[in-house]
């Protein structure tokens, strides 16, 4: 039971810790990795609410789908859902991906496809420091959808994630445009995040699946190790579910149910 303040009025103190941005992040971004089927997001054009008057996202229960498709304007609801999508499955910060044109899409390459990231962000003032990024977690579905079915209303050039004018993104924009979308959720305004929140949830959920910590620096274009170990937030519950999974290996193994090694 807990005991009131003694300069409130009878109300507990809660025993609850504080929640940071980066924890929102994350749990923001984990709905995601339950929404990423083949088709969902081409069929949204047919459901398109055309006589709506009110401007912004209609409130619906939770789905982005539903929101995307009864937006007042389709193409910028659409690539924003693709570009933070991007940011957050591939690990991408707001400038790299705001440089991205669409030959930089290699859905071939490699077993998920790879983004050729030609401006990362080099160490000290060295210059662009480029690398490849895999599209993991069904991220090619949902750049092969953005390219086919939302691209082509937005006005012709190279930039993957133009504005209406055919430019690119300011990375104040992208800020702008995320808060919004927090702000259309009904969001508290303290549990309100930046972009780069979502690279750094994107380095956490590989770790705590078990992805190689060298793997998700090369993923993020970090220098070193000690950087990406920086933006490592597990979750409170992450040494039980790793001793859970060493346990159920373990015994898989004895009983001869899962691969000796």
């Amino acid at each position: 039971m807990c005991r009131p303040s003694r300069r409130s009025t009878g109300s507990c103190r809660s025993a609850r810790p504080p929640r940071s941005k980066r924890d929102s992040a994350s749990a923001w971004s984990a709905r995601w990795m339950s929404s990423t089927r083949r088709g969902m997001w081409v069929t949204t054009r047919r459901k398109r609410c055309r006589h709506r008057r009110q401007s912004g996202w209609r409130s619906s229960s939770s789905s982005s789908r539903g929101r995307i498709a009864t937006a007042r304007k389709y193409a910028p609801a659409a690539r924003d859902y693709a570009l933070f999508r991007t940011l957050y499955h591939a690990g991408l910060r707001s400038d790299e991906a705001s440089m991205l044109e669409l030959p930089d899409l290699h859905f071939g390459r490699g077993p998920f496809g790879k983004l050729h990231v030609r401006f990362g962000k080099g160490a000290r003032m060295s210059g662009p420091r480029p690398r490849w990024v895999p599209m993991l977690d069904s991220l090619d579905l949902v750049l092969r959808w953005f390219v086919d079915d939302v691209r082509g209303r937005f006005p012709d050039s190279p930039v993957l994630f133009a504005d209406e004018s055919g430019g690119r993104l300011h990375r104040g924009t992208i800020r702008n445009r995320l808060r919004r979308l927090m702000q259309l959720e009904g969001r508290p305004e303290g549990d309100w995040f930046s972009p780069h929140a979502l690279r750094r949830a994107c380095a956490t959920h590989n770790y705590e699946r078990g992805v190689d910590l060298v793997a998700i620096q090369q993923l993020l274009g970090h220098w070193t190790v000690s950087s990406t170990m920086r933006y490592v937030r597990p979750s409170t519950t992450f040494i039980e579910d790793a001793y859970r999974r060493a346990v159920s290996s373990t015994l898989a193994e004895l009983t001869g149910e899962g691969p000796a090694t």
